[in-house]
């Protein structure tokens, strides 16, 4: 009766390690797609920035060139 209660719990802690072995492996997988996710995420934020400063910079020239003209505008009337 003493072996038939060790090979039970043998058996019983065998289970429990590969279930957690098997979390485990989930676990270390879904850490790998959020590290891939993490990363394509910074590359669009990296991009949006790049596309924000285009943007700022193409906005700056065209206020400047309204200035110009506006000015130039200006001075024809007087």
């Amino acid at each position: 009766m003493g072996n038939d209660h060790i090979i039970d719990n043998f058996s019983e802690i065998e289970e429990k390690i590969e279930k957690i072995v098997s979390q485990i492996e989930s676990i270390r997988n879904e850490n790998t797609e959020l590290i891939k996710k993490n990363e394509w995420l910074e590359r669009e934020l990296k991009d949006r920035d790049e596309e924000k400063k285009v943007y700022e910079e193409e906005h700056e020239i065209i206020r400047a060139k309204i200035e110009k003209l506006l000015g130039r505008l200006n001075t024809a009337i007087q």
